[in-house]
């Protein structure tokens, strides 16, 4: 993979909505959970084919992040 296809603008094109909700009820399911940090992850991370080329491709995307 190329430095420029690894260029990282804001979010993907298979985002997920999130829902809000008033009580706590379904506040923390694991989609609510899970939402921004999958919005948050570039094109070429979650268009992969199968799940070792995702797990791999987002290896190497965490790697080169900073630690928050």
């Amino acid at each position: 993979m190329t430095q420029s296809s690894m260029l990282v603008t804001r979010g993907n094109d298979l985002t997920l909505l999130k829902t809000h909700f008033k009580y706590d009820l379904c506040k923390y399911h694991f989609s609510n959970r899970v939402g921004d940090i999958w919005n948050s992850l570039p094109n070429w991370v979650v268009t992969a084919n199968d799940t070792n080329t995702f797990n791999s491709r987002l290896d190497t995307y965490w790697h080169n992040q900073e630690i928050i």
